[in-house]
């Protein structure tokens, strides 16, 4: 995923497309079937009711739900999810099946770092799935808390993997909700500190593939963050600032992060489209070697 092969704007679209709606109740307004009805559990995470259904055979139904992730594309439907859920829901007989479907569908998430959206809606679809009293939302909060524990040795091993773990953390922060509408406070001061370890790096040729990754997730989630720490985010803005400005910032660094201080600056709504096409044309005329 170096920067030099994927050009500007890869995922750009995939964080802005339109998928599914999944809140309270899971409906959404396609014409689908009917998903399960929500229930609320002691977490006060809302998503689909979860712990009843027929129990089938774990290990068949879960080599089936492998197979499901397998062939999904990132264009995940309301039918997508309500048959993942039904699979899941009919699968999942102990502590034991849960940690394997949270599994499968983090690893899916690590491999494919474009698929952290979609993997975040299945994830709040799944959210209240619950196993002999242990719940799915707790089985995927234990992989995110492992790898952002060893998150240095994974990014100096894998930036690839980094960046996988660091999007999916931003959407499901984004994505799953509390039954009061919140965020996931939990995971506000870990994407602080993941943004904070990309900005720190003292490296003379930047990573630009990292922080347009970056600038991706925070024009996506900025806004709820600031509200949640308006000082690390002020702190925050000004390590970007003096990135744009240093000695040694790349042409491609400094119109990523021009970009993103621009949408900061309105508030973190979305940048119009003449703007926009702007940064798209003057990147596209630095891959191309015409702007030093």
């Amino acid at each position: 995923m170096a920067a030099s092969s994927r050009g500007r704007g890869r995922g750009r679209g995939l964080l802005q497309r339109e998928l599914p709606t999944v809140g309270q109740g899971g409906d959404s307004d396609a014409k689908t079937s009917k998903p399960p009805k929500l229930a609320q559990n002691a977490d006060g995470i809302a998503g689909d009711g979860g712990g009843g259904g027929s129990r089938g055979s774990g290990g068949t139904c879960l080599k089936d739900m492998e197979d499901m992730l397998s062939s999904l594309a990132l264009d995940i439907s309301e039918q997508d999810l309500t048959n993942i859920y039904q699979l899941a829901e009919s699968s999942v007989k102990d502590d034991k099946d849960l940690k394997i479907l949270a599994s499968m569908i983090y690893k899916k998430c690590m491999i494919d770092r474009e698929f952290a959206k979609s993997g975040a809606y299945i994830c709040y679809k799944l959210s209240n799935l619950e196993a002999k009293g242990a719940k799915f939302r707790s089985a995927l909060l234990s992989l995110v808390q492992n790898d952002f524990t060893v998150r240095e040795e994974i990014r100096t091993s894998s930036k690839s993997k980094y960046l996988s773990f660091f999007s999916l953390m931003c959407q499901l922060y984004g994505i799953m909700k509390t039954t009061s509408g919140e965020c996931l406070r939990v995971l506000v001061a870990p994407i602080f500190d993941c943004l904070e370890l990309i900005l720190d790096t003292q490296d003379a040729d930047d990573d630009d593939d990292e922080l347009e990754c970056l600038s991706l997730q925070l024009q996506t989630i900025g806004k709820e963050l600031e509200g949640q720490d308006k000082a690390r985010m002020a702190r925050l803005l000004e390590k970007i600032r003096t990135k744009i400005i240093r000695d040694g910032c790349s042409a491609q660094t400094r119109c990523t992060l021009l970009e993103l201080v621009e949408c900061y600056c309105r508030g973190w709504r979305h940048i119009p489209n003449d703007v926009t096409r702007f940064y798209c044309d003057t990147m596209a005329d630095i891959l191309a070697g015409m702007v030093i």
